[in-house]
């Protein structure tokens, strides 16, 4: 039946020719469709058809709208259920009638059993499901609910998990469809503990980009996850990553793995390195972590690791063993991760709350209160006394406001000690850093003065209230300081020191509230140029959770708008991307064959490619650190690099820092660097 039928109150009410039966005891009508069945074989399966139908039937009153009529001597019975769906209930009864009697449960290899492992649909199943246990069609719902944990719960037992599962087959379909719908329809039904494996594999067979905005079937409809699933995945798949590399990071040395009495080490722990990288290159390898372990040991095998003794807590125990153990470890770890349903997330707020203007005498005064002042500032319950030709003077939206409301001109104007009160819709504190920036500010006269460290929230306030009230120079100041530090010209002039123009403790988490609050200033206010720099710096110090729920730090916090959650999570992974094929030539151990200090600086690769990709890629590298920083970072360590290494590696690594750079408009939704500065709305 089409929806339109079943939506449209007006349309002819239709019979359901394939369950219109002329024995039929019973009439029940979903939407605009009615089906004519047997009392007896609802009432069999359901208790609550059962109980239904045991209630005595109250007489029948045509005259009464809300009664029910008859039907070829039927009474009606109103479903508040689409046709769809009570058709595929129908289908399950008539098709299966000895699905609901004893014989059925006493024997639990009977064909009819078999039943919910062939539904083609899941529409289907979600229709079984839902009114299997809406109706209390208890036999029904456990089937159902059997069908559905079986694929999933393999995956915990280490079997692969086959698209083509005749439970979730749906013709036609991507497999990326068919898992989004799936983990949509496990979600709507509350059987949260089969999310995890379902999760698993988007996170392995679909794009962050298809994960966040949907998945596009062949006819064009994009199917998508719902918003806590997206989450889920999202923050999973950075787990995820983490978890392989910590369960298998066993292989990158082999210290303490390799036996004494192994045959042939060398071999040994060159195999077991390459089954690290297979395992960690260019991402920690899903493929190897959901089924592909045995392969994996049988090509490493051949090579020579079938010698390999591997020492845990017990001696000589096989490489075999080692796997699975730590196959089980990440699983384990990571789907009990994903599957916690009860986080608790913390409320952050961006700006304290705004309260209007009030005729309460419960004011209190702000920081500036000058006795000789000519107006009364009003933000919120805090009032300002200052001089309206100060304000005149830096503003002109404040002297257009002075010279159209002349003193006398409104007899019920309110004053405060002689004064003119102006309410003013913005935060007081916001409206204290303005006015102490237009009276005793530093710098607030002079742009071009030596910039000193500005606290975050005077930099918000000075760009945001500038514009409002057309305050050049506090503008430019708060401009300034975006400039110096999130929209360099070139490479060379991004600073690799942390934010010197703002003042910034050196906290980890405060470091990440400083690019989203910028990023969300430059977004609100029109300064797009600044926007590629500071989404980096997310990206680059701020974890996924982060991204999502927003950090705090002591009183302060920042939480992504939400357009730029979406932009932020995709740049992420794109840079990642972007880092693994810029510095791929990190993986060989001989880079240079006439290297002094071969040994050591084959060392120093090593901890780079570790450092660079453990288990994501340290996005600080791309651009926030330059040549010299890099070096810095590896001796600081107690690692060293020839000089002839040095010589080849520098031209490399800056041709690949540079071409990050020109890339990264376009890994956030611009066309280039051009085209993001000319969208800015003030000059920058």
């Amino acid at each position: 039946m089409s929806n339109d039928s079943i939506n449209n109150p007006d349309s002819t009410i239709e019979r359901c020719k394939k369950f219109w039966f002329d024995d039929g005891s019973i009439v029940l009508q979903a939407g605009q469709t009615q089906f004519r069945v047997h009392r007896s074989l609802l009432a069999r399966s359901s208790t609550v058809f059962s109980d239904m139908f045991s209630l005595p039937v109250p007489p029948v009153n045509l005259a009464s709208a809300n009664s029910e009529g008859l039907v070829e001597g039927c009474p009606v019975v109103h479903m508040q259920d689409s046709d769809a769906d009570l058709t595929y209930l129908l289908e399950w009864i008539y098709e299966h009638p000895i699905a609901s009697t004893d014989k059925a449960k006493s024997e639990p290899n009977d064909d009819s059993l078999r039943m919910c492992y062939t539904i083609e649909t899941l529409p289907r199943i979600s229709a079984l499901l839902r009114l299997g246990m809406k109706y209390d069609f208890g036999y029904l719902s456990r089937r159902v609910a059997q069908g559905i944990a079986q694929q999933p719960t393999n995956i915990l037992r280490g079997t692969n998990f086959t698209h083509d599962a005749s439970l979730f087959y749906l013709p036609d379909l991507q497999p990326g469809v068919l898992l989004v719908k799936m983990a949509n329809f496990l979600f709507e039904i509350g059987f949260f503990s089969h999310l995890p494996p379902v999760l698993l594999y988007i996170i392995r067979d679909v794009s962050p980009e298809e994960i966040i905005t949907g998945v596009e079937t062949p006819c064009g409809e994009r199917v998508s996850l719902s918003p806590a699933l997206v989450v889920k995945c999202i923050t999973g798949k950075d787990r995820l990553a983490q978890s392989i590399y910590d369960a298998f990071q066993w292989l990158c040395t082999g210290v303490g793995i390799i036996s004494r009495d192994c045959q042939n080490p060398s071999k040994c722990k060159r195999n077991m390195r390459t089954m690290w990288k297979a395992i960690k290159w260019p991402l920690p390898s899903l493929g190897v972590a959901f089924g592909t372990y045995a392969n994996l040991l049988d090509e490493s095998s051949k090579e020579g690791l079938a010698n390999v003794n591997v020492a845990l807590s017990t001696p000589k125990t096989p490489p075999a063993s080692l796997l699975s153990q730590s196959h089980s470890l990440h699983l384990q770890n990571t789907i009990s991760q994903m599957s916690s349903s009860n986080q608790k997330k913390r409320k952050l707020s961006e700006e304290e709350n705004i309260p209007t203007c009030t005729a309460a005498n419960d004011f209190q005064r702000g920081a500036l209160w000058f006795d000789d002042g000519s107006v009364v500032i009003q933000a919120g319950q805090t009032r300002f006394r200052v001089h309206r030709s100060m304000l005149s003077r830096c503003s002109t939206v404040f002297k257009d406001m002075f010279s159209l409301a002349q003193p006398g001109d409104a007899g019920s104007e309110e004053s405060v000690e002689g004064c003119p009160v102006v309410c003013l819709h913005d935060s007081a504190k916001d409206v204290e850093y303005l006015l102490c920036a237009i009276y005793d500010h530093p710098n607030a006269g002079d742009p071009t003065a030596e910039i000193r460290p500005m606290p975050l929230a005077t930099l918000s306030a000075l760009l945001r209230l500038g514009n409002k009230y057309d305050i050049p120079h506090l503008r430019e100041n708060a401009l300034l300081r975006i400039r110096a530090e999130f929209v360099p010209l070139s490479p060379d002039e991004i600073s690799c020191e942390a934010y010197k123009a703002m003042e910034c403790p050196d906290v980890e988490d405060f470091q990440a509230i400083v690019p989203m609050k910028i990023a969300n200033l430059a977004y609100e206010e029109g300064v797009f140029s600044a926007l590629p720099i500071a989404l980096y710096d997310v990206c680059a110090i701020a974890t996924v959770e982060q991204i999502f729920d927003g950090c705090a730090y002591e009183h302060l916090s920042a939480k992504l708008s939400s357009p730029l959650v979406r932009d932020a999570l995709l740049g992420k992974e794109k840079l990642e991307q972007m880092m693994f094929n810029a510095y791929a030539w990190l993986k060989e151990e001989a880079f240079l064959p006439r290297c002094d200090k071969k040994e050591a600086c084959t060392r120093a690769f090593r901890f780079l490619s570790n450092e660079f990709f453990r288990p994501n890629p340290l996005l600080h590298f791309a651009l926030r650190a330059d040549w010299d920083a890099l070096v810095e970072y590896v001796e600081d360590e107690k690692h060293t690099l020839c000089d002839r290494c040095k010589e080849k590696i520098q031209p490399r690594f800056d041709q690949e820092r540079l071409a990050i750079w020109e890339a990264l408009p376009s890994v956030f939704g611009f066309e280039s660097w051009e085209a993001v500065r000319a969208m800015d709305r003030i000059t920058i």
